[in-house]
C-alpha cells in the first residue's frame, strides 16, 4: 500500500533516548543515494508493530536501539486492544512526519494482516 506525496526520502532509524527518537528522521538519505550515483526512489517501509515482543528480539539481533518510552508504552499496554492502538498511534506519528518532511511515497507492510495498516491509513487519512 503506498501513496504518493513528493520525492525526498527519510530515514527511519531511531538513536538517542528522547521522547522523539522514532522519528530518527535524516533528510541526507536521499543526498547520500545520490552521491553513490542511486538516482531510483526510495520508498520508506512501514510495518506497524504487531507483537512488541518478537520486534523486540529481532531488534536485538540486528543491534537496533528500541527507546525506553517505547519499552515501557508497550510494557503497560494490559492487553492486546491497547497494544494494537500503541501501534498504531506510533506508526501514524512517523508517516505523519515522513509526509510532512517531502516524502511522496509510503509502502505499509500488511504482513497478510491488514487490520494495523488499515488502520494508520485511516488515520492519516488516505
Amino acid at each position: 500500500m503506498a501513496t504518493k506525496r513528493s520525492r525526498r526520502s527519510l530515514s527511519l532509524a531511531g538513536g538517542g533516548d528522547d521522547r522523539d527518537d522514532h522519528r530518527g528522521i535524516s533528510g541526507n538519505d536521499s543526498d547520500a543515494a545520490a552521491a553513490a550515483g542511486i538516482d531510483a526512489p526510495i520508498v520508506p517501509g512501514i510495518l506497524p508493530i504487531e507483537n512488541f515482543d518478537r520486534m523486540k528480539g529481532f531488534a536485538e539481533r540486528c543491534g537496533t536501539h528500541i527507546p525506553p518510552w517505547m519499552r515501557k508504552g508497550f510494557a503497560n499496554a494490559p492487553d492486546e486492544e491497547n497494544h494494537d492502538l500503541l501501534s498504531v498511534a506510533i506508526c501514524a506519528e512517523q508517516c505523519d512526519d515522513l509526509i510532512e518532511n517531502g516524502v511522496e511515497q509510503l509502502h505499509l507492510y500488511t504482513m497478510n494482516k491488514p487490520d494495523l495498516p488499515y488502520q494508520v491509513l485511516s488515520l492519516i487519512h488516505i
